[in-house]
C-alpha cells in the first residue's frame, strides 16, 4: 500500500511541475469582440470610440513592457492617406492592477513605437485597457480603410522572449465635403501656359463641394518652380496669378507673382460651405523676350485645412512652353530701303539713320547681315558711286554685342556682316548710321537704294 501511494505522488510532481516554467503570454481583446479592431461607419462630425483590453500573464518573476504602434498606416483601396489626426489612442487610467501606465493623455495614433505599459518589477500578471477615438471632424477623404497595430511584449533585463501580436484596424468613413479642379487646358491636373499670344493667359476653377462645418482655408504652394528639360530655373517674376470665388475671401484679387513660400489664398465663411474659386494665371508680356525657349514644368499644391488641421492636398502641374524667338525690327520702316529726295551738287554731307532691334531666345550667338542690292539710283537709272557711300555701326556701350564697323566705312554691293552678339546670344539694340557724300557733279533729284537686314547663327 505504501509503494502505491508513493508512485501515485511522483505521477501528481511530474504533471504540475511544467507550470514551474511557464513562459509570457499576450493576448490583445477588442471589446466590440472578435480580433480585430472595427469602427463601422463614421460620418463627418461624428466621435467614435472603441476600447482593447490587453492582458498578459507571466510566471517567469521578469519584469516586461509592453508597447504600440501602427504597423501600416490606413489607406482607402485609391491608395489615399487618412488624414493622421483623425485617430488618437491613449491608455485608461485605473485600467491596470499592478504596474505603470504610460500614454494616459491622447497622442495621435502613429507608426512611432510607444510604451504603454511597464510591469511590476516582479513581473506580475496584469491586463488594462487602451482607448482609440476616431474624429469625424477631421476626416480627410471617403472610404474604406485598413491599417494595422502591432502590440509587442518585451522582457526587460534580456529574460524571455518578446511576443508581438498584430490586429487589423477597419474604419468606414463619408464625408458629404470634396474638392475637385478643372483647368482651361481640359485637364484636372495640368494647366499649360504659352507665350503664344492666345495662351499667354489660363485658369484652373476648383470646386468644392458640400460643407465642412467650419470655417477652412486654401493655401497655395509652389512645390517646385518651373525648370526646363535641362534643369535650368525659370525667375519668379513670370507668372502672375488672381482669384475670384462667389461667396468666400479671395486674399489675392489683383495679379501676384508666383511664389515658392505657402501663400493663404482663400478662406471660406464660418460655416465651412461649398465654393467655386477660379485662380486665373498669366504670362508678364514684358518679361516674354528675356526667356529662354524651351518646355518649362513647375508644381502647384493646394492644401485645404480647418483649424491648423490638414484636410485635402490637390496637386497641378503648370507646363510653360516659350517659343523660339529668332528675329529683327528695323525702325523707322523705310519701305525696304534708303531714300535721299531733292539731292543737289551744292548740298552738305546727308545722314540717315535706321534703328535694329534683334529679339532672340535661343541661346546661341547670331551676326547682323546687310544686304545692299544695288548703289544709290534716281529714277532715271543715274547711280552715285559707292564711294560716296559710307555708314558705322553705334552700339551703346551698356548694350551687348560688338559693332564691326564702329568708325565710318565704304559700303559694299551684297551681303556685309555688321554686327556680331555676345556668346549667349543675347538680344541687343544698336544704329546703323548711312552718310552720303553728295557729288559736285550730281543729277539733281531723289535717290534710294534697297538695303534689308538679316539675323544669321554664327
Amino acid at each position: 500500500m505504501r509503494e502505491r501511494i508513493y508512485l501515485f505522488s511522483v505521477i501528481v510532481f511530474l504533471l504540475v511541475s511544467p507550470r514551474t516554467y511557464a513562459a509570457f503570454s499576450l493576448s490583445v481583446t477588442p471589446f466590440a469582440g472578435g480580433s480585430n479592431l472595427r469602427f463601422g461607419r463614421v460620418t463627418f462630425g461624428q466621435i467614435k470610440t472603441e476600447e482593447v483590453r490587453i492582458r498578459v500573464t507571466s510566471t517567469t518573476g521578469v519584469q516586461y513592457q509592453v508597447r504600440q504602434r501602427l504597423l501600416e498606416t490606413l489607406r482607402n483601396d485609391k491608395g489615399e492617406r487618412l488624414n493622421p489626426q483623425v485617430i488618437i489612442s491613449y491608455t485608461l487610467r485605473g485600467s491596470n492592477t499592478h504596474g505603470s501606465l504610460y500614454q494616459d493623455t491622447p497622442y495621435n495614433l502613429d507608426t512611432s513605437e510607444r510604451v504603454l505599459y511597464t510591469s511590476s518589477s516582479q513581473g506580475s500578471s496584469d491586463s488594462f485597457i487602451v482607448v482609440y477615438s476616431v474624429d469625424g471632424n477631421k476626416i480627410n477623404v471617403s472610404g474604406k480603410f485598413l491599417g494595422r497595430i502591432a502590440y509587442r511584449l518585451i522582457p526587460l533585463g534580456g529574460k524571455g522572449r518578446e511576443q508581438e501580436i498584430i490586429i487589423n484596424l477597419y474604419l468606414d468613413t463619408e464625408r458629404k465635403f470634396d474638392v475637385s479642379i478643372t483647368t482651361s487646358s481640359g485637364s484636372s491636373k495640368i494647366l499649360k501656359l504659352s507665350t503664344i499670344k492666345k495662351e499667354v493667359e489660363g485658369y484652373l476653377t476648383m470646386s468644392i463641394e458640400g460643407s465642412l462645418g467650419e470655417q477652412y482655408q486654401i493655401y497655395q504652394i509652389l512645390e517646385e518652380p518651373f525648370k526646363n528639360e535641362r534643369r535650368e530655373p525659370l525667375a519668379e517674376n513670370i507668372v502672375k496669378f488672381s482669384l475670384a470665388t462667389q461667396k468666400g475671401t479671395p486674399y489675392y484679387s489683383s495679379p501676384t507673382y508666383l511664389v515658392r513660400k505657402p501663400l493663404l489664398v482663400y478662406s471660406s465663411n464660418n460655416q465651412g460651405e461649398g465654393d467655386k474659386v477660379v485662380i486665373d494665371f498669366f504670362i508678364d508680356e514684358e518679361e516674354i523676350e528675356k526667356l529662354k525657349s524651351g518646355y518649362y514644368r513647375a508644381r502647384l499644391v493646394y492644401n485645404i485645412e480647418a483649424k491648423g488641421n490638414f484636410i485635402k492636398r490637390v496637386p497641378v502641374e503648370l507646363e510653360l512652353e516659350v517659343k523660339s524667338i529668332f528675329d529683327i525690327e528695323v525702325t523707322p520702316e523705310s519701305r525696304g530701303g534708303i531714300y535721299f529726295r531733292n539731292l543737289r551738287p551744292e548740298n552738305s554731307p546727308i545722314e540717315s539713320e535706321v534703328y535694329i532691334r534683334v529679339k532672340t531666345n535661343i541661346g546661341k550667338p547670331y551676326q547682323v547681315i546687310q544686304r545692299l542690292a544695288s548703289p544709290l539710283t534716281n529714277e532715271k537709272s543715274t547711280t552715285i558711286p559707292l564711294e560716296f557711300f559710307t555708314f558705322r555701326v553705334d552700339k551703346p556701350g551698356d548694350k551687348p554685342g560688338r559693332s564691326l564697323f564702329p568708325n565710318y566705312a565704304p559700303l559694299k554691293l551684297g551681303d556685309m556682316p555688321v554686327f556680331i552678339s555676345d556668346g549667349k546670344g543675347t538680344p541687343t539694340e544698336f544704329r546703323i548710321i548711312y552718310s552720303l557724300q553728295v557729288p559736285k557733279d550730281i543729277l539733281a533729284g531723289d535717290y534710294f537704294t534697297k538695303v534689308s537686314y538679316s539675323l544669321l547663327e554664327r
